[in-house]
């Protein structure tokens, strides 16, 4: 497929009418559930903002629609003035709109603008509103939009889609991706591209695809001399051997990653992903220090919260109760915010400690909910973990809903040196 084919409306949709509020409901439903007065100040202007941008978007194919941006533009800065100006999001707003010519055809300043908001979006774990605004930055970029500019927005979209699992517009925008890399004699854009599809298909359940697709960019990755994309591939073959029943490999991969990766936020991600297998490994003292570190760290919401889930789940392991409890009502508190995936495994972990503790009733009825949020959501893998964990509850295992049974023991060689490691790398953070 040619990357002329690829568009902003090939990848999000045709542009909804100009005065229409479908576009931007996600930033109206934040308003709403917003308790602050001054943070639902700035979701309703963040709203405002996006509604203007659209407007300034329709103004050549609706009639009438450019007659009030002029003064509409004037009416959003006055509202931007009464807002904290000290505040990161409201910062991010007023570069926006101090981009938006509406007498130009298309601006790439803007593109840029709104790329930046979506990242921070993303940041805060508000996905529909990042999802959102990064259609935005695609069509603000114009039909002229550069190949690395359409690339940058595709992958954006594409890893959104993802952490709210819908596949089909993942895989999408990851071909886009690709195919613009592809042809325009990107190596990363292309490899990431494909990195991306293979990520699509172990949402899916798609085990073997996935481990194929990693083995492949890392392979060509190595040959590229391109470090940064081998480290992304060695996780996301980390995840298919996880995924497949290999911890010890996964275990390696995720700490080659680690290794790797140079991207402080990219490197926090990955230390998760280290701490998890070492979790699979019952290896919890090093992988206690592994979440620790994450969710100390300025990381993103999202990778912050899940290094909470996998500290409710060691506690939940070793049977400290009280520390579970503690885990497990830090983010409950955060239960809205959760992607789909990590809202299910919230409640699978939730599950999992309750029946540690003896609440069998209280874990069936988590598990249930867990089942039917994976439903809802396509989450395939997750429908048969939880679907398992349903059949031996109350069967009289000590430890019925461990995620995975070590098949080597903590005291292994690759084990013992991680560990090692990460002590390390702990006492040089601090």
């Amino acid at each position: 497929m040619s990357s002329f084919a690829f568009s902003a409306d090939s990848l999000f949709g045709p542009l909804a009418p100009a005065y229409s509020l479908l576009g931007r409901l996600p930033f109206l439903e934040h308003a709403d559930r917003e308790q602050d007065e001054t943070r639902a100040g700035v979701a309703l202007t963040a709203f405002a903002v996006g509604r203007l941008i659209a407007r300034w978007l329709a103004r050549g194919r609706e009639a009438g629609v450019g007659i009030d941006l002029p003064r509409e533009l004037e009416a959003t800065r006055a509202r931007l003035c009464e807002l904290p100006p000290a505040d990161a999001e409201v910062g991010h707003l007023t570069r926006i709109v101090d981009a938006l010519d509406v007498a130009a055809a298309a601006t790439a300043a803007l593109g840029s603008h709104l790329l930046a908001y979506a990242a921070y979006l993303e940041q805060e774990a508000r996905l529909e509103e990042a999802l959102d605004t990064v259609a935005l930055a695609a069509r603000a970029y114009g039909t002229g939009i550069a190949a690395g500019d359409l690339a940058v927005c595709a992958l954006t979209a594409g890893r959104l889609n993802r952490l709210l699992a819908r596949w089909e517009a993942a895989a999408i925008c990851y071909e886009a991706a690709e195919v613009t890399g592809r042809e325009h004699g990107d190596v990363v854009f292309a490899l990431r591209g494909r990195l991306g599809r293979g990520a699509v298909a172990r949402g899916r359940g798609n085990l073997p695809a996935a481990r194929a697709i990693a083995e492949e960019v890392q392979q060509d990755a190595i040959r590229s001399k391109l470090p940064q994309v081998q480290a992304l591939a060695c996780a996301d073959l980390a995840a298919a051997y996880s995924e497949l029943g290999m911890p010890i490999e996964a275990l390696q991969a995720d700490y080659e990653a680690f290794r790797l990766t140079q991207d402080p936020a990219q490197r926090m991600r990955t230390l998760g992903n280290v701490g998890t297998d070492l979790v699979q490994l019952r290896s919890y003292d090093a992988a206690r220090t592994a979440f620790t570190i994450v969710a100390r760290s300025d990381a993103k919401t999202t990778v912050r919260f899940n290094a909470l889930l996998e500290l409710m789940g060691i506690e939940a392991a070793v049977g400290d109760r009280t520390a579970f409890e503690r885990h497990r009502q830090v983010a409950a508190r955060y239960r809205d915010q959760m992607p789909p995936s990590m809202a299910v495994d919230f409640l699978f972990k939730t599950a999992s400690g309750l029946a540690r503790f003896g609440q069998q009733s209280q874990a069936r009825a988590a598990l249930s909910e867990a089942q039917a949020v994976a439903e809802k959501q396509g989450l395939h893998a997750w429908e048969f973990r939880v679907e398992q964990a349903l059949r031996t509850l109350g069967t009289g295992m000590t430890q019925p809903l461990q995620a995975a049974q070590a098949t080597t023991l903590p005291h292994s060689t690759i084990v013992r040196d991680v560990a090692a490691g990460l002590q390390e790398y702990a006492a040089a953070s601090k």
